[in-house]
Parts: C-alpha cells; structure tokens; sequence
C-alpha cells in the first residue's frame, strides 16, 4: 500500500508528540518540515528523517510528494497557513483554533 507523503508546519513539542504517534500508522510518511526558521526546519527534518525542509509555506505547497500537512504553526498563522494549502489540494489536520476571527471563520465556508 502506498504511503502518505506529510509534512509538518511547526517544530514544537506538540509536533514531536504528533510524530510520535504517526509511527503508528504504517501508510504515514513525513516528507517535509516547514519553519519560519531554515536552521530550525533542517534541524527538525534530520531529527524526525524528513527528507525535505523548508522555510516557505508556498514552496511547501507546491511539493507534489506533500499530499497531507499537520498545521502547528503560530496561532494567529493557522488560518493562512490552512487557506493556502487547501488552496493547493493539500489534506489539512489543524491545531486549534483554525480561524483567528469570525471572518477568517465566514470565508472557510
């Protein structure tokens, strides 16, 4: 069976734990780190055996081997984050809360 091409946003404990648990599910495979800090993001990659790292959310979205992203980045960057790779036709697994505002909420509609 072919397995899920994911990528984290976020370098956080969270994530770690989030990484933990995919171990679990053999179809999981991480592919690519994102941090808004390259060092961080290579880092991470290497730690967790990533093959990919990067510190653009637009070149993370354009990966065609990304099909799935686990969003833990910032709050209040969870919203763009999530519209653009839903945007590119990624699958989604935000941490809470996806919307900062009931705007942000509205346009997810």
């Amino acid at each position: 069976m072919k397995k899920t091409g994911f990528a984290t946003i976020g370098t956080s404990k969270i994530t770690k734990r989030f990484l933990n648990a995919s171990k679990e599910c053999e179809d999981f495979k991480l592919v690519a780190v994102y941090s808004r800090d390259i060092k961080k993001a290579e880092m991470f990659a290497e730690e967790q055996g990533a093959e990919r790292f990067y510190d653009s959310v637009d070149a993370l979205a354009a990966d065609i081997e990304v099909e799935a992203v686990y969003v833990a980045s910032p709050n209040y960057m969870h919203y763009e984050h999530t519209m653009k790779l839903l945007k590119a036709g990624k699958h989604v697994i935000c941490e809470k809360a996806i919307a900062s505002n009931y705007r942000e909420a509205e346009e997810m509609i």
